[in-house]
């Protein structure tokens, strides 16, 4: 049995998108017979009890509180000491667990991390979609759409093996198993009913409450009912909850559902950021006004709005739920808009990225 270590953190202020894309291929893996440690910095939020509840084990690492807001930078790479600290953490569950390979993805690590793992193990595998620093790894996943090798040029080894685009993003088997199903049923679609709203399982600037008001604005003429969907590191609970409370709106509130394709399929539009579930509203064909909330989720985004799948409504410093609302409003008198949405969405991916990725694994006897 091969066994593989994760490196990624999640907490309120950095989310909990590296770890989700994680959990996602650790679950491949272990179909395939891997056995799976993550390693996570015991941040406030840092998903260690969602992470054994999907079966696997998980060991904490310690943060100095008094610097701790240094921890969840999620677009710094720390320095080399704050690194080989980080890599000295992690070395008593190396030693113990023996990995045969090391997942990392971690904005703030480089090579300096993996040149110290390079002694315990005989694969590197990274996660990144930002290109700005060098890695010293044998594989490493960019999912971002409608890139190529090119953007990784002088920054990994020569003999890496890429996998790049969003044909290999990491979404949970129940969205691959529901992208046919959802194409058939997006096509008898004929109005928007349901908005799906969900702004990552922490949404810290409480996106999720101007998008509320921007649907409310509608009512009436416009009746829509809403799914609101938090994580529970959601710090904004009791405001939404008292919003709903008194809002006419009909809104169902999720916290840390595991139902998310399901409401996907049961919604006709979607607000939500960039990341991970941009790939997951595509592989379900569900149009999406697409709010940016870090400066990674640019390029993704702007990529999908060139290529018709999202509308982009730009940066969350500058959202209102006047120009959300509009936006909306725009889309329930555009029954064309919405019908080109749908198809060309649901082109970008089809959810089977992590079978990929475990099948080239294995392809080359690393698993």
């Amino acid at each position: 049995m091969k066994k593989i270590l994760i490196r990624a953190d999640a907490s309120t202020t950095i989310g909990t998108g590296h770890v989700m894309r994680c959990l996602t291929l650790a679950t491949a893996l272990k179909k395939s017979g891997c056995e799976i440690l993550f390693l996570c910095k015991d941040l406030k939020g840092n998903m260690a009890e969602t992470i054994k509840k999907n079966g696997f084990q998980a060991d904490l690492l310690p943060v100095d509180y008094k610097n701790a807001n240094q921890f969840p930078s999620t677009m710094s790479i720390w320095t080399v000491a704050d690194q080989r600290k980080d890599f000295d953490d992690c070395l008593g569950s190396i030693g113990n667990f023996k990995p045969d390979m090391i997942i990392i993805d971690h904005y703030s690590l480089d090579q300096n991390w993996h040149n110290l793992a390079r002694e315990y193990v005989k694969n590197i595998f990274v996660i990144d979609d930002l290109a700005d620093r060098n890695h010293d790894c044998d594989f490493l996943l960019d999912q971002t759409f409608g890139i190529n090798g090119k953007r990784y040029k002088d920054l990994v080894p020569e003999n890496c093996v890429l996998f790049m685009g969003s044909q290999y993003a990491l979404l949970r088997e129940d969205f691959a198993s529901k992208h046919q199903a959802a194409l058939k049923k997006r096509k008898q679609r004929k109005s928007i009913e349901t908005v799906l709203i969900s702004f990552g399982g922490s949404d810290p600037d409480n996106i999720s409450l101007i998008a509320l008001r921007a649907c409310e604005m509608l009512y009436p003429p416009k009746k829509i009912s809403v799914d609101l969907v938090i994580g529970p590191s959601n710090q904004n609970q009791a405001e939404l909850k008292n919003f709903i409370d008194k809002s006419p709106l009909d809104v169902r509130l999720h916290i840390n559902t595991n139902k998310m394709a399901d409401l996907m399929i049961s919604a006709d539009l979607a607000l939500g950021a960039g990341g991970t579930t941009t790939w997951e509203r595509c592989c379900l064909a569900l149009p999406s006004i697409v709010v940016c909330l870090a400066d990674n989720q640019r390029d993704t985004i702007n990529a999908l709005e060139k290529k018709g799948a999202i509308i982009n409504a730009g940066n969350a410093e500058s959202l209102s739920a006047n120009k959300l609302s509009g936006m909306i409003y725009d889309l329930l008198d555009n029954p064309l808009r919405i019908n080109d949405l749908r198809k060309i969405s649901g082109e970008i991916c089809d959810g089977t990225g992590a079978e990929k990725i475990v099948s080239s694994l294995k392809s080359k006897m690393v698993i």
